[in-house]
């Protein structure tokens, strides 16, 4: 987190949102690009996909053991740690129809979230798809 107040003055829960956006299918040099595809794919602690489940998708629906099934680890800087979620759930956006966004969220209590200046890590597992390889630089 950068130097903003917001943290501090925040009253009510705080809603954080970690997005796995798609990527385009790619057909090669000067083709189009095409519809979005799945190029990362969020695994659970015990290594299985993490699917689109209506019981854990929203926050209302939010549960504590689902974060310790979508998080490997959770980390802060912070003295105290990394704050203890109220609870989590996991969606998919479709807002857009050409491309689904899946969306893990962590529900923090009100006065247990997010300090300013302060550095916090999430660690998911996701298994990268093979057409993802064609990105990286050969080595």
């Amino acid at each position: 987190t950068g130097d903003v107040s917001t943290y501090a003055q925040a009253t009510g829960n705080l809603h954080l949102v970690i997005a796995v956006m798609q990527g385009r299918k790619d057909n090669g040099p000067g083709q189009p690009l095409e519809a979005f595809e799945d190029v990362l794919q969020l695994r659970t602690n015990k290594l299985k996909p993490l699917t689109f489940d209506g019981d854990i998708s929203t926050p209302d629906k939010a549960r504590q053991d689902f974060c310790g099934l979508a998080f490997a680890e959770l980390w802060s800087e912070d003295g105290g740690g990394f704050p203890m979620p109220d609870g989590c759930f996991y969606d998919e956006d479709t807002t857009d129809p050409e491309m689904t966004v899946k969306q893990l969220h962590i529900i923090f209590g009100e006065g247990n979230g997010m300090r300013k200046n302060t550095k916090y890590m999430a660690v998911v597992n996701m298994n990268i798809l093979p057409k993802l390889g064609k990105d990286f630089p050969n080595q």
